[in-house]
């Protein structure tokens, strides 16, 4: 979900940022839930109260969004970032990843830093990290434009 987001957000026209969507997997059963809404905030809040709701009455889902990462608490200092929060059965919490970006507004479409794994509300330790990390990058090789993440980066 983590490619197919940024292969979105790299295909954007200047100003445009990704609707919000949602994957949900219950047995064989695969449905995509776009979130549209009158703001990026309400799309946002309409999603997380969506998967909220399926939490335990389905395998897995995963939600993707747009949004800004503030950092040292200013308003001035902020990062573009594609979010996905994803959980499965046997999670008792969702883990989140998190990935910076530059956006084509800004030149050109770039991965900045490190994917960011979040578990219960802070980053994971280096231990969970470098269990969880061969899973999402497992992920982005899988996806049709997963192969693009390394040109992303070096952009």
């Amino acid at each position: 979900m983590l490619a197919h987001t940024a292969w979105i957000a790299s295909d954007l026209p200047s100003g445009e940022l990704i609707c919000p969507i949602a994957v949900v997997e219950k047995g064989d059963f695969r449905e995509v839930i776009p979130f549209e809404a009158a703001s990026q905030e309400e799309a946002i809040r309409l999603g997380k109260q969506k998967v909220g709701e399926l939490t335990g009455t389905v395998d897995r889902w995963a939600f993707a969004r747009e949004g800004f990462w503030s950092l040292l608490g200013s308003d001035s200092l902020k990062l573009d970032v594609l979010s996905v929060t994803a959980w499965s059965n046997g999670l008792d919490e969702p883990i989140i990843l998190q990935q910076c970006f530059s956006p084509t507004a800004k030149g050109t479409f770039r991965l900045l830093d490190p994917i960011k794994i979040v578990v219960h509300g802070v980053g994971c330790s280096e231990d969970i990290n470098s269990r969880i990390m061969p899973i999402v990058l497992q992920g982005i090789n899988q996806h049709s434009k997963g192969e693009n993440w390394v040109r992303w980066q070096s952009s």
